[in-house]
């Protein structure tokens, strides 16, 4: 994952790893729009095997970071100095935050062990979505820009037996209704 803030495009991270790597090298941050890096030391401790599959940065401060790793959701208010697990033992894919309200918060699952989450606290606690049957699905999730209660979500099944399918919130990410096949 790469990462610009909205805040301060200068401000930039790069999470290393992934489900299919087993290994990376936590979280890269540039504070000059990428001339220079430095490896987050604390992304090295905190996440398994230094592996981060997503990241996201608040768009109303470049400090406020939501990381998912193999089994959980991380949140640091320090920008990424020091993290907090406040999603243990969910495999997320997908972190989004709202534009216009950096409170509200989805994240999708990878697998048939983990729902859809939501957060209206700016990540801080999670609560699990309903309308999206868990199945062996990874779901990308993505918020209405002209609509921010609205929440897309594309469930893919990972061994392609069923189409992918579209569902829809209109109360950010609590609830999900079908909409469509898209094959």
């Amino acid at each position: 994952a790469i990462k610009i803030s909205k805040q301060n495009p200068s401000i930039m991270y790069v999470a290393t790893g992934g489900k299919h790597l087993g290994q990376g090298s936590g979280v890269f941050k540039s504070t000059d729009g990428g001339v220079t890096w430095t490896q987050l030391q604390s992304t090295i401790t905190s996440f398994a095997r230094g592996v981060v599959q997503e990241l996201e940065v608040s768009p109303y401060n470049s400090n406020l970071l939501l990381a998912a790793s193999f089994w959980d959701i991380k949140r640091s208010i320090d920008g990424g100095a020091s993290w907090t697990n406040v999603l243990p033992n969910y495999r997320i894919c997908d972190i989004e935050f709202l534009d216009s309200n950096a409170n509200r918060v989805v994240a999708g699952s990878c697998d048939s062990q983990s729902a859809t989450m939501y957060s209206s606290d700016g990540g801080q606690s999670w609560s699990a979505s309903s309308g999206i049957p868990i199945q062996d699905r990874k779901i990308d999730l993505e918020f209405s820009r002209s609509s921010p209660g609205v929440v897309y979500a594309l469930a893919g099944r990972k061994n392609g037996a069923l189409a992918d399918q579209l569902y829809k919130s209109t109360n950010y990410g609590a609830s999900f209704s079908f909409v469509s096949n898209t094959n």
